[in-house]
């Protein structure tokens, strides 16, 4: 990222995660509203979830200059989200509706420069994220294909 990208999102970034929780919210308002079809990929009860995403959004905000030491844990989550029926393509879904929830949380202290910079800083996240899902979607493929394993030991078989 763009040192002086970084700078403008740490100087925002108390302020925002002032309203993490009423960014959550927002931001599943927005998903569900405008991605219906994506609802069922998550819980009924949404509390849960939400704290995870605010979680999230903090723990980015937060160590925006350092993004590189989250690559494993980047890499982990998305290996994770195969589970849960993500795709590669749900990535910038999940970008661009963060960015909106942003901008409607952050009222008049959003402008056009915070929405370059934080998607500067998701497109990374998502990067270490869709690097994950596809190493453990290689992996699946990879035992979906080896053979069953056999004992090779023969000794128990009369010769």
């Amino acid at each position: 990222m763009h040192p002086a990208a970084i700078r403008r999102i740490q100087a925002s970034r108390d302020g925002l995660l002032a309203g993490v929780e009423p960014l959550s919210i927002a931001f599943y308002d927005i998903l569900f509203t405008t991605y219906p079809e994506l609802r069922k990929l998550f819980p009924a009860d949404m509390a849960r979830q939400r704290e995870h995403l605010a979680s999230a959004i903090t723990l980015v905000a937060r160590n925006v200059e350092r993004l590189g030491m989250l690559a494993e844990p980047l890499r982990g989550l998305g290996a994770r989200h195969i589970a849960y029926g993500a795709t590669n393509d749900m990535y910038p879904i999940v970008r661009d509706t963060l960015l909106e929830a942003m901008a409607t949380v952050s009222g008049s202290a959003w402008n056009e420069q915070a929405h370059r910079d934080w998607r500067e800083a998701l497109d990374e996240v998502i990067a270490l994220m869709i690097d994950g899902a596809r190493a453990a979607q290689a992996r699946l493929d990879a035992a979906a294909l080896e053979p069953a394993s056999h004992d090779t030991d023969d000794t128990n078989y009369p010769h």
